[in-house]
């Protein structure tokens, strides 16, 4: 929800049914009009990343986008990536970071926000994830084109146990 108070519209992409209507009841129009907030939500794709077409989803539009959950000609001036590549391989990721580079207009920014290790890596087998460590992160991110502007170690939100560390990253595309 912060993203609508810098862009526009905000556009989200997800593959979970129920976090689609959340998304709808909590970024609806009405909502954010009485709350004033300034953007709005704009399409919402219901599908995983994995089926997301960059070309269709800037065929129209401009002014300031931001796309949550995903430079070039793209229509994009920031994407939003959370928790998603801990279930991907590193060549799904790579696939991923330059699909979404598609997406970006010159000069945009990819929000990147996962957990990490110290050690390079750990698989879970109960949720099929895999978690990297920063620097294993930054060198998929260099592989895709992309530099690490800021990084932000996210000690500030409060730990469960058993969860690992949060990192955040904020690239820009290396042109």
């Amino acid at each position: 929800g912060v993203l609508v108070d810098y862009y526009d519209t905000v556009d989200i992409v997800e593959s979970a049914p129920h976090l689609v209507t959340a998304a709808g009841a909590v970024l609806g129009e009405d909502r954010l009009r009485r709350c004033g907030r300034r953007g709005r939500l704009g399409a919402v794709h219901e599908l995983p990343l994995q089926q997301l077409d960059p070309h269709a989803l800037c065929g129209a539009g401009g002014g300031s986008k931001a796309l949550e959950g995903v430079t070039g000609g793209g229509c994009y001036d920031l994407a939003a990536v959370t928790w998603v590549l801990m279930f991907l391989t590193d060549a799904d990721v790579l696939l991923l970071l330059l699909r979404l580079k598609c997406l970006l207009a010159p000069g945009a920014k990819l929000f990147v926000k996962e957990n990490a290790l110290e050690a390079e890596f750990a698989v879970n087998c109960e949720n099929s994830s895999t978690n990297r460590s920063r620097a294993h992160y930054r060198a998929l991110f260099g592989a895709a084109g992309y530099t690490v502007e800021a990084e932000d170690d996210m000690a500030h939100v409060p730990s469960q146990d058993n969860l690992h560390a949060m990192v955040a990253f904020l690239l820009s595309v290396e042109c």
